[in-house]
C-alpha cells in the first residue's frame, strides 16, 4: 500500500503500534483486576513458549482439525492462571487474524501465513500508519473510470460467441471479460447468478471458506474528559473465551476536538456490542478508571461490515478441511473471460487490504494479457502483482533460504545419510539404521518413528549405541538433537507443516 501512496504522493499519519497487533509495549496498557504490566509481560512470554509446543504438535497431525482442538493439549497442561492468560491471547489473536473464534478455523489453512511486510525504507519503517484521507485515495483511483454506482449486478451470462453479458437491476452490459470482486459471502449466498452455473468443484471449494464477524465499537469522549492519557495507544483487558465484555481491545485515537476509543469486538462480545448502551460502556470504563468524570462518554456507535448487504462479513478464513489449493478456483486457466479479485481470492495474503489491491492488479493483468508494460502504475510491477501467489523476496529469503541440512548443520555434517532417501544410502549405512529400528516406511514418516529415537544416549542399548556411531552420531549430538527428531523428519520428507514449503515455490501452488 505504501507503493500506491508514494505513486500518488499522498501523506500518511503515524498512529503508534508496531508490526505486531499489540503495539509498542510501553504504550500498551493491560487491565486484569488492575493495570498490570508484569502480568502483561508474563502473558506474552507464556504465549511464545506455548506456541513452540503448539507448532510441534501441529506438525505431526495427519488430518485437519480446528485451531481450538490443536491448542487443547497445550491448554490442558497449564495451571489455571496461566491457562486464563493464554486463552486471552488466543481469543484476541483469533479475532484479529480470522475475525472469528478458533473453534471455527481449520488448522491447515490457518498456518498459511499472511506475508504483508511493512515497508523497510525510511521514513516508514517501524510502525502502523493510516491514510490521512481515504476519500482522496479513492478519488485518485477512480480517475478516468466510468463508474455506475447504486447498480446491483443480478447475473452473469456466458454467450456462445465467447462474450459475456452482465445483467443489472437497470440494464445489460456486454463485453469480452468481467472481473468479479463481490465478497466471499455474496458469492456463497448466490446473490449473483451465473449462467451456466459454476461447476460443483467451484462451489465445494467456495464452501470451505467463511467470512467472520468482527465489529468496531466507537466510544467518543466529551472534549477534555477522556480518562485515557496520551501515553496509551492500546488498552486491553483480560477476558475469557466466553466473556461478553466490550472494552478488551481498544485503540486510543485523537479525533477532531476530542478523543475516541476504537474497540474491536468479536466472538460472544459481538452481539453484546450491537445492542450496547452508553451506560454499559461507562460501567466498564469506571472499572478501569474509577475517577472518570460523569458525562465523560458523549456517544457510542457500533459498525460492522456484516450489516452491509454488499459485503455480509469481515474477511476470509478457512473452515476445517480447507487448504491452500482451494484458492485455485479463482485462478482457473480456462476462465472464459471470467476473472475474480478480492481479499478472498489471494492465497498468501487473504483477509487483508493488501490482498484486495494485489488480486485486483493480478486480474487486470490477466484480462489485458500484457507481458511488457511501460506503465508506472505500481501494481503492474511483477514484485507486487504476484504477491498473492509468490512470496516477496525478503520473505522468500527468510523462509525458503535454508534447507534441512542448513537448519541442522551438525547433523548433516556428522550423519550425512540422515537427509538422504532410503534407497539412496549405502547398504551398510542402511543396515545400521535398521538396527536402530528404522524401515523405509518410517523413514518416509508414514509410520511411527522407532522407540530408539525417543531415548537419551544413556538409555540406548549397547547395540543401539554401536549402530548410532555407525551412521555418525556422537553421544553429545544424539542428546542435543533428540528433541528435534520430529521436526527434522518432517523437513526431510517435505511436510506441508514444516516452514510451509509450498510457499517457497513460484506460481500457483498446490498442497499434496
Amino acid at each position: 500500500m505504501m507503493a500506491l501512496l508514494h505513486f500518488y504522493n499522498m501523506p500518511t499519519l503515524r498512529v503508534g503500534g508496531n508490526t505486531d497487533f499489540e503495539g509498542d509495549d510501553e504504550k500498551h496498557h493491560f487491565f486484569a483486576d488492575r493495570f498490570n504490566d508484569s502480568l502483561k509481560a508474563q502473558a506474552f512470554r507464556q504465549y511464545e513458549e506455548a506456541k513452540v509446543l503448539f507448532e510441534r504438535a501441529a506438525q505431526i497431525r495427519k488430518s485437519d482439525v480446528s485451531v481450538r482442538d490443536a491448542w487443547a493439549t497445550v491448554l490442558s497442561k497449564l495451571p489455571q492462571r496461566d491457562a486464563e492468560l493464554l486463552e486471552w491471547q488466543l481469543r484476541v489473536r483469533s479475532e484479529q487474524n480470522w475475525a472469528t473464534q478458533m473453534d471455527d478455523v481449520g488448522l491447515r489453512l490457518a498456518e498459511l501465513a499472511t506475508y504483508s511486510d511493512f515497508d523497510s525504507s525510511a521514513p516508514h519503517h517501524g510502525g502502523d500508519f493510516r491514510f490521512t484521507s481515504s476519500g482522496e485515495l479513492l478519488a485518485k483511483l477512480s480517475e478516468g473510470l466510468d463508474l455506475r454506482l447504486n447498480t446491483k449486478v443480478k447475473s452473469i451470462h456466458f454467450e456462445k460467441d465467447d462474450r459475456l453479458m452482465v445483467q443489472t437491476d437497470q440494464t445489460i452490459y456486454q463485453g469480452a471479460a468481467v472481473i468479479v470482486t463481490a465478497s466471499l459471502a455474496v458469492l456463497q449466498r448466490h446473490q449473483i447468478h451465473f449462467h451456466p452455473p459454476m461447476p460443483s468443484s467451484f462451489l465445494a471449494a467456495l464452501g470451505r471458506f467463511q467470512m467472520g464477524q468482527l465489529g468496531k465499537l466507537f466510544v467518543k469522549f466529551t472534549p477534555g474528559q477522556c480518562p485515557i492519557g496520551e501515553t496509551t495507544y492500546l488498552l486491553s483487558r483480560l477476558v475469557s473465551r466466553t466473556s461478553r465484555r466490550l472494552l478488551y481491545y481498544c485503540i486510543r485515537e485523537d479525533v477532531p476536538s476530542t478523543v475516541a476509543l476504537v474497540c474491536l469486538v468479536g466472538g460472544p462480545s459481538y452481539e453484546a456490542a450491537r445492542q450496547c448502551t452508553v451506560h454499559e460502556v461507562v460501567q466498564e470504563l469506571k472499572e478501569m478508571y474509577p475517577h472518570m468524570a460523569p458525562g465523560a462518554v458523549e456517544d457510542v456507535h457500533f459498525v460492522s461490515f456484516e450489516e452491509d448487504p454488499h459485503v455480509l462479513g469481515s474477511w476470509t478464513s478457512g473452515k476445517v478441511g480447507s487448504s491452500s489449493s482451494d484458492f485455485d478456483i479463482f485462478q482457473q486457466k480456462n476462465s472464459r473471460g471470467l476473472y475474480f479479485a478480492g481479499e478472498h481470492t489471494c492465497r498468501l495474503m487473504y483477509g487483508s487490504l493488501q490482498a484486495a489491491a494485489v488480486s485486483g492488479a493480478r486480474a487486470a493483468l490477466q484480462v489485458i494479457s500484457a507481458t511488457d508494460l511501460s506503465s508506472a502504475w505500481p501494481f503492474f510491477q511483477k514484485n507486487l502483482s504476484s504477491l498473492c501467489d509468490e512470496l516477496a523476496p525478503s520473505s522468500r529469503q527468510d523462509l525458503c533460504g535454508a534447507s534441512c541440512a542448513d537448519t541442522w548443520q551438525p547433523l548433516a555434517s556428522q550423519v550425512p545419510s540422515y537427509f538422504q532417501s532410503w534407497p539412496g544410502m549405502g547398504l551398510k549405512t542402511r543396515s545400521c539404521w535398521e538396527a536402530l529400528g528404522w524401515t523405509e516406511v518410517s523413514w518416509k514418516a508414514k509410520s511411527r518413528i522407532p522407540t530408539s529415537s525417543q531415548k537419551s544416549w544413556k538409555q540406548l542399548s549397547p547395540e543401539e549405541q554401536r549402530s548410532a556411531r555407525c551412521v555418525g552420531y556422537s553421544r553429545q549430538l544424539w542428546d542435543d538433537l533428540k528433541e528435534d527428531i520430529a521436526d527434522s523428519i518432517l523437513c526431510r520428507n517435505g511436510s506441508a507443516h514444516f516452514q510451509l514449503p509450498w510457499d517457497c515455490l513460484p506460481g500457483p501452488l498446490m498442497e499434496d
